[in-house]
């Protein structure tokens, strides 16, 4: 399960970039499906239930900070809220899924360097 969490952590980083990236470029246009942001973010619930059930079998593995960078990339998600009646729903997609996928970079070279 150790190994599962850690590839899918690196894997998340690469799709909320790619997202991020795609979002971005097509923001005047339709955007991306909402099936490939709603797989993302089902993915990125797989990852904190298998990463809270670690951390509650093996407390002292990781320090906390990989924790709290973890956990950090729900609320970055949630920016897409308040960001959607400012700047439109494409580019706020682009800026959580950049946000989030920050926080998950982070969360992974934490882990990797401890």
């Amino acid at each position: 399960m150790n190994q599962a969490h850690g590839g899918l952590g690196e894997l998340l980083v690469i799709v909320y970039l790619g997202i991020a990236i795609a979002s971005w470029i097509l923001a005047r246009r339709q955007g991306l499906p909402p099936w490939l942001t709603g797989t993302a973010h089902a993915l990125l619930g797989v990852q904190i239930i298998m990463g809270i059930i670690l951390y509650v079998q093996h407390p002292n593995i990781m320090p906390w900070t990989h924790v709290l960078f973890g956990l950090l990339t729900i609320p970055a998600l949630l920016l897409v809220i308040p960001l959607r009646q400012r700047i439109g729903r494409n580019a706020a997609i682009a800026v959580s899924s950049a946000a989030a996928g920050l926080c998950a970079l982070v969360a992974v070279i934490i882990a990797m360097t401890r």
